[in-house]
C-alpha cells in the first residue's frame, strides 16, 4: 500500500533515523516540559496514561488514513514550509504522517522524561524482529505495534517501539524525518499541554 510519495530506503537508513530521533530526544522532553506536560513527577501510572497517549497517536494515524489524509509531497514540496507556515496546517497537519510523527514524538517524551535506557546504535537484530511481519494494511500493521506494546514485546516502550514506528514509516513511504521535524517546530508555538486536560 502506498500512502505517500517519500521513503526510508534501506536498513543503514533506518538505522541512522533511529539515532537521529534518539538525539532529538531531550529537545522533545523540554518542548513538552515547556508546555505543562512534565508537572507531576513520573510515576508507573503517568507512564502508564503517556503511553496510552502513544497509542492515541497511532489510532489517530488509522483515522486520518481512513479520511484520506495524506501529504503530498509533490504538491506542496517539504522545502516551501515549515511546520508553523500556513502550508503545513493546510495540506500537513492531521495526515497519516502527522500522526505517527506525533506517536514518535510521545515516545521519545516518555523516553526522555522517565530516563528510560534505551540503546543507540542497534544492531541488525532489531531490525530483523521490526520486519518480522508484513501485515496486510496499514491498519493491520499499526494494530500489529499496538499488540506488542501490551504483550511485552515493546515494554518498557523503548527501542523496539521507536524500531517499528520507524519501520511503519519504511514500508507505507511515510517521510517520518520531516514530519517529526514539521510537528516539533508547531508544537513549540502550542499553548499549555495543548489546550488539553493532559
Amino acid at each position: 500500500m502506498y500512502l505517500e510519495q517519500a521513503t526510508i530506503n534501506s536498513l543503514q537508513q533506518r538505522k541512522h533515523m533511529y539515532n537521529e530521533l534518539l538525539s532529538m530526544k531531550k529537545q522533545v522532553y523540554e518542548i513538552n516540559k515547556k508546555n505543562g506536560f512534565w508537572e507531576e513527577a513520573p510515576t508507573r501510572f503517568l507512564y502508564q496514561e503517556r503511553v496510552m497517549l502513544i497509542i492515541t497517536e497511532l489510532s489517530e494515524a488509522v483515522e486520518a488514513l481512513r479520511k484520506g489524509k495524506l501529504y503530498n509531497p509533490a504538491m506542496f514540496p517539504s522545502n516551501t514550509m515549515s511546520g508553523t507556515s500556513p502550508e503545513f496546517l493546510l495540506h500537513v497537519k492531521d495526515t497519516v504522517g502527522d500522526e505517527v510523527a506525533d506517536a514518535v514524538i510521545r515516545l521519545l517524551d516518555t523516553i526522555e522524561g522517565f530516563e528510560l535506557n534505551v540503546l543507540p546504535n542497534v544492531d541488525t537484530t532489531l531490525w530483523t524482529n521490526a520486519d518480522r511481519f508484513q501485515p496486510p494494511s496499514f491498519t493491520a500493521h499499526v494494530f500489529q505495534i499496538i499488540k506488542n506494546i501490551f504483550t511485552g514485546n515493546s515494554f518498557p516502550v523503548g527501542e523496539v517501539l521507536l524500531a517499528d514506528l520507524i519501520t511503519l514509516a519504511y514500508h507505507y513511504k511515510i517521510p517520518l524525518m520531516q514530519h517529526v521535524k514539521w510537528k516539533l517546530e508547531y508544537n513549540a508555538t502550542r499553548p499549555y499541554k495543548h489546550g488539553k486536560q493532559f
